[in-house]
């Protein structure tokens, strides 16, 4: 009862979660017949709570020495070699890795340094080992993101240790992050251009909200629950690829039940159908074309201008700021009625034909009524 299945990436083991209990940690390295110096996961005061193997062989306390979370080998391991770390603890004085958090063994191969609770992203493996390569990431680029997790310490350039995937990061500073004060419960981003943020991106840029703030707190007295759900849709802002819908399958707004506007294709034709309350409206910053398949156009508006129809792509109407314009003939199929004063001009309009208030026809040519 009380225990928590931990793993580092290179086995399991038991974490029991009781004031005193032991702790368990399991750390994994790989030998490269030069490297003497390797970062454990949890800081050791006394070496003789360590066990160290070499290709499954036991070694003796003299061959290494133990300094906070780096272990020294008086001798590099050889090339390839398998070394397996066992450090035994207690759940009161584990500092930063509690019962309750996952983690993965990490090599930061960045250009520079990577601080306790960055966000960083995989970017390779080390050799054959299940230690992977991790980089800052970073919301604004998308070959940087997802995070994989937090970084559980400070990895100096080509240093070793480890990331928290899930569970509590503890011993940071939470009550104020990115400039903005935190409380329990609050969401935090991966930050458009590295680090973390209390604020949502917007945008172009990626959303994945990495944890939440569980103590909010200062001078490394704080945590945070993790949560890298490896994905960066937290809600969609930006869609770079197709959306499928099936014949009759609908993309609806509104009500659930009895959808206000429907867009969808039948098989046959396709639909735009706006059964909701109020009007459709189709706006536009600029000019309104309505063409088919083909940029042949149908109608096309400007703004504070001209609005024109066209028949075969050729235009026929236009609106004007005194009137229409109308290429061509009109074959009208009714009356055509002209207010009193109004009529039909000819050529350059000296030659008018309009109406009069005294019911009558007049005629007018060269500005004078000749009839």
């Amino acid at each position: 009862a009380g225990q928590v299945l931990s793993s580092t990436g290179t086995g399991t083991n038991w974490i029991t979660n009781e004031a005193n209990s032991t702790v368990v940690y399991q750390d994994g390295f790989t030998g490269d017949n030069s490297t003497v110096d390797f970062t454990l996961s949890v800081s050791v005061t006394d070496e003789n709570i360590t066990q160290v193997y070499l290709d499954g062989v036991y070694q003796h306390k003299d061959t290494y020495s133990v300094s906070n979370t780096t272990l020294t080998f008086s001798t590099a391991p050889p090339l390839n070699a398998d070394i397996e770390v066992i450090t035994f603890s207690t759940a009161t004085t584990a500092d930063d890795l509690q019962a309750g958090v996952v983690i993965i063994p990490v090599k930061n191969t960045h250009t520079a340094s990577i601080a306790k609770g960055e966000p960083v992203y995989i970017t390779g493996n080390v050799g054959s080992s299940a230690r992977l390569q991790i980089a800052p990431a970073d919301a604004s680029n998308s070959a940087k993101m997802p995070a994989a997790g937090l970084l559980l310490q400070t990895l100096a350039v080509n240093a070793e240790g480890y990331v928290v995937t899930g569970g509590y990061l503890r011993n940071i500073t939470t009550d104020i992050i990115d400039s903005t004060s935190t409380s329990s419960n609050d969401t935090v981003y991966v930050k458009p251009g590295g680090g973390l943020t209390m604020t949502k991106p917007t945008g172009s840029n990626l959303i994945q909200n990495i944890a939440k703030v569980a103590r909010s707190s200062s001078a490394n007295s704080g945590s945070l629950l993790v949560s890298s759900i490896l994905r960066t849709n937290d809600v969609p802002n930006e869609i770079n690829r197709n959306i499928n819908f099936s014949d009759n399958s609908k993309l609806t707004f509104g009500n659930i039940t009895s959808p206000d506007l429907q867009i969808y294709h039948d098989g046959s034709n396709s639909y735009i159908s706006d059964t909701g309350t109020g009007n459709l409206f189709i706006t536009g910053a600029s000019n309104i074309y309505l063409q088919n398949g083909s940029n042949e156009t149908y109608l096309d508006t400007t703004t504070n201008g001209a609005v024109r129809l066209y028949h075969d792509n050729s235009l026929k109407f236009e609106t004007t700021s005194t009137g229409v314009s109308v290429t061509g003939n009109i074959s009208p199929s009714g009356v055509a009625l002209f207010n009193d004063g109004y009529g039909i001009n000819f050529g350059n309009s000296n030659a008018k034909i309009y109406g009069s208030s005294a019911n009558g026809i007049q005629f007018n040519a060269g500005g004078s009524e000749a009839m």
